[in-house]
């Protein structure tokens, strides 16, 4: 007699910020959980209700062995949810429902302009007919980022330009860049130390910048078109300036994809980076402002996060084939 055994179920939990984006995503969303059912998987939908909960709801799908947790929301809560899947077996999967959704366009995917758009239920086809692989994870302070962590300048605008009204989110990157044009005017550069594993950065800094991916500024920008997220490295990017008008000048350089040529610009990758600063300066991780620092240590931890590289996703993300 033969013994066949079935394979169980997969089991996955949506998580919902219902503010995030431009309008209420939910029915978009109950579409995709039935695609998801559809392939054979469990649904569950979790709405989150005040600060807080992604993490907790992330940690609970964990800790439950889930073998999926798909966020719906934006960059910040992306990342909120892979410090709590940081050596998990439970993969992280993207509704991409907020305004910028950079990591979602790394993976080829397109958050809804409308309330009957098919964007979900298309983002959720292209993870599951994907595969799922390990990405790197930046930690820093205790806590983790998967895109950028931005210390200094970036914060600071991130800072002066959330959290918006929804009626700002409609307007998406245009009022983005407003807010944050009118922020920017109220920075002043500070001395920082930086140093790599080779070298010891020491000028007045507009800010510095820990990427992982190849896209920044809301996906405006392609910084880092050599970033692969599976190697094992990130880049820093310093970039020196004393004046409102050399970020104006960076932020041409950077759309034209001309700031490397820049003499006040250095890059270097590597796996473990330490900034000082002489007074508390602002720091931001995966879009999400996390306070101030005069001291910053960032390590490196090599393919700790399971995601779904998708169908359509940038040829070039990721570094290795799976063997």
């Amino acid at each position: 007699m033969v013994l066949i055994l079935s394979r169980p179920q997969r089991k996955a939990v949506i998580i919902h910020n219902p503010v995030s984006g431009r309008f209420p995503a939910l029915p978009l969303i109950q579409h995709a959980a039935d695609l998801i059912r559809a392939y054979g998987w469990q649904v569950e939908i979790q709405l989150t209700k005040k600060g807080g909960d992604t993490a907790r709801l992330t940690k609970l799908a964990r800790d439950n062995h889930i073998d999926a947790v798909f966020i719906a929301g934006g960059d910040g809560s992306i990342g909120t949810a892979a410090s709590q899947l940081i050596g998990s077996d439970t993969t992280l999967g993207i509704m991409p429902t907020g305004t910028a959704n950079v990591w979602a366009r790394e993976l080829g995917l397109y958050a809804p302009m409308h309330p009957w758009a098919d964007a979900l239920t298309e983002a959720v086809k292209a993870q599951l007919d994907g595969e799922e692989r390990p990405i790197d994870v930046g930690t820093c302070n205790e806590n983790a980022f998967i895109l950028w962590a931005g210390f200094g300048f970036d914060a600071h605008v991130v800072a002066g330009v959330e959290p918006r009204q929804p009626i700002e989110k409609r307007f998406g990157k245009l009022s983005y860049a407003a807010k944050g044009l009118w922020a920017s005017t109220t920075w002043e550069p500070t001395p920082m130390k930086i140093h790599t594993q080779h070298k010891t950065y020491d000028h007045d800094m507009l800010f510095s910048l820990i990427t992982n991916i190849q896209l920044y500024a809301g996906g405006l920008a392609k910084i880092d078109p050599n970033a692969r997220v599976d190697d094992g490295n990130m880049t820093l990017w310093a970039f020196e300036g004393d004046h409102f008008i050399d970020a104006f000048v960076l932020a041409t350089r950077m759309l034209q994809q001309t700031h490397f040529e820049h003499a006040h610009t250095h890059m270097e990758r590597g796996t473990h980076f330490v900034i000082e600063a002489p007074r508390p300066i602002p720091m931001q991780f995966d879009g999400e402002v996390m306070g101030n620092i005069t001291h910053a240590e960032i390590k490196i931890q090599a393919n700790a996060l399971k995601v779904f590289k998708t169908t359509n996703v940038n040829p070039t993300l990721f570094s290795t084939e799976r063997k």
